[in-house]
């Protein structure tokens, strides 16, 4: 089994790159909290200066110039090949500090960021950071921001491609208002968007197999229903005959 292993190859402290933009005010904490990345995390500190501080006597936070500790890493694989033997346990190699770790050390820094760079030049970026100072809602706006100063295009916002899936074997066929059970029990008519991308398992009126009932948008449909590994175990719309 392959070993990852990380090495730290360089160890700096960024410091905001204007001080004088808060003058040096002591943050107060909630009573609840009690391609040059560098030069543009030292921007984004401008914005997020309790970050770059010390927190004082466990009521605020002061000494802005302290500075975050900046770590560079080498890992000794590709990032392929990481993911594909993946180990959690070796995630704790690429960030600064242990996850959920003694505060034993005030000059630690309340954040913390390594950057880890693979033998095939893919970029992990490991954040640690006090819960004193930020929640992952904070941390997300601060990587957001870190990146739109660093001035690379943010990713879209994905539209991923849903389909639900619900089984309804034995909700209802099994209902008996006094003369008999249900032969055969319908599940929708014409529908709308609201339905769009829906599958809905039920019981056949005999009892030996299991309908479908799918919708979808008219394209993926047409190619679904000239599937051919589809209809060799399914029959489309099948025609029911009630014997009196």
């Amino acid at each position: 089994m392959m070993k990852v292993e990380v090495t730290i190859i360089s160890k700096e402290r960024i410091k905001l790159s204007s001080l004088t933009l808060h003058h040096l005010k002591p943050y107060k904490l909630t009573l609840l909290d009690q391609v040059t990345p560098a030069t543009s995390l030292s921007d984004t500190l401008n914005i997020f200066y309790p970050f770059s501080g010390n927190i004082k006597d466990n009521l605020f936070i002061h000494e802005f110039d302290t500075g975050v500790p900046f770590l560079e890493a080498r890992v000794n694989c590709s990032m392929s090949e990481f993911l594909k033997h993946l180990e959690t346990d070796s995630l704790s190699l690429f960030v600064p500090y242990h996850a959920f770790c003694k505060e034993t050390n005030t000059t630690i820094g309340r954040m913390a960021i390594q950057l880890n760079l693979f033998d095939c030049g893919g970029i992990a970026i490991g954040l640690s950071c006090s819960h004193k100072v930020a929640v992952a809602t904070t941390a997300s706006i601060f990587l957001h921001s870190w990146a739109a100063i660093l001035g690379l295009p943010l990713l879209p916002e994905p539209k991923p491609d849903v389909c639900a899936v619900t089984c309804w074997l034995r909700f209802f066929n099994d209902i008996d208002f006094g003369w008999g059970k249900p032969f055969w029990v319908g599940i929708m008519g014409k529908v709308g968007p609201a339905f769009r991308n829906l599958i809905i398992f039920s019981e056949t009126p005999w009892g030996d197999g299991t309908e479908a009932w799918v919708t979808l948008e008219e394209k993926e449909m047409a190619i679904l229903e000239n599937d051919p590994e589809f209809l060799a175990c399914a029959s489309l719309n099948p025609s029911i005959s009630i014997s009196l």
